[in-house]
């Protein structure tokens, strides 16, 4: 993190923050987490970048097929060349039978994809939402607590939408719009959930102060991101260091001015200018 933002500071003002620490953090971390190569992340961040493409379908699924065939290339190089990484992990758990090649593949590509390119968008989107918000950005500096509190919150407010989720209610639900019996299909949209006014009163209003409840930007139950720690970790870093070794950090460009990712999955900036 110290590294990526003295290279800021050389690059000088007006900077753009995406391209020189919200897309290649981000990278860096999953890449010596997993055990993938640095160098190979034109490749994939390319790779991941069309699967989570909207509107082109064949685009997506020629993704996955390089991206499983990448992952499964470079499992069998750790079966010979093991080190301390996940992808060696999963590699073992196939040869102690816990898990199946295919699976493997399934859970090394579903890693590199989750664990980067949603990171990514929120520290783009956090960064802007705390550039707004001045007075909480000084008060989140103030305190641990409130420095969790912020990444909860900014969690909370940025989670795009992601169209509906699918799953089977284990038990009778009553609802205000009716009964969900056990075993129903249920399609609900995980991203505006976090907006749910009886859940959090002025849903849409940033307050770091809010009671924090239980927000779905991660899931929840089995279904929780098995990276939510990391990217809290992460993004809790991130706002922490920037914010100190930049205080007089602002936006290059008026806000209504920033472009946005229109046909990703994940949504965020295209670029985010910012000077100090």
């Amino acid at each position: 993190m110290g590294r990526r933002l003295d290279q800021v500071a050389e690059a000088g003002a007006p900077a753009d923050l995406h391209a020189l620490l919200a897309e290649p953090l981000p990278v860096e971390v999953v890449c010596e987490l997993l055990g993938v190569p640095f160098a190979d992340r034109e490749d994939f961040q390319l790779w991941t970048a069309d699967v989570g493409h909207l509107s082109e379908p064949a685009r997506v699924c020629e993704a996955l097929v390089h991206l499983n065939d990448y992952m499964r290339a470079l499992m069998a190089r750790k079966r010979t060349e093991p080190a301390k990484d996940a992808l060696t992990d999963l590699v073992q758990a196939q040869a102690d039978g816990v898990i199946s090649e295919d699976l493997a593949v399934l859970w090394s590509v579903a890693l590199l994809f989750a664990g980067h390119a949603t990171t990514v968008t929120r520290i783009g989107t956090g960064v802007q939402y705390l550039l707004s918000h001045p007075q909480q950005r000084r008060a989140m500096l103030t305190s641990p607590e409130l420095l969790a509190a912020t990444v909860e919150e900014l969690l909370r407010v940025s989670q795009p939408d992601l169209g509906l989720v699918w799953r089977w209610a284990r038990t009778d639900v009553d609802s205000p719009d009716g009964r969900i019996n056990a075993g129903d299909l249920v399609l609900f949209a995980q991203g505006p959930a976090c907006l749910d006014p009886t859940a959090y009163p002025e849903p849409d209003r940033f307050d770091i102060h809010r009671a924090q409840g239980q927000h779905t930007a991660f899931g929840a139950g089995p279904h929780l991101c098995v990276g939510a720690a990391l990217a809290r970790l992460e993004l809790q870093v991130v706002f922490d260091m920037l914010f100190r070794r930049f205080p007089g950090l602002r936006l290059a460009v008026p806000e209504q001015d920033l472009r946005w990712q229109d046909c990703q999955l994940t949504g965020g900036l295209l670029e985010l200018p910012v000077t100090w």
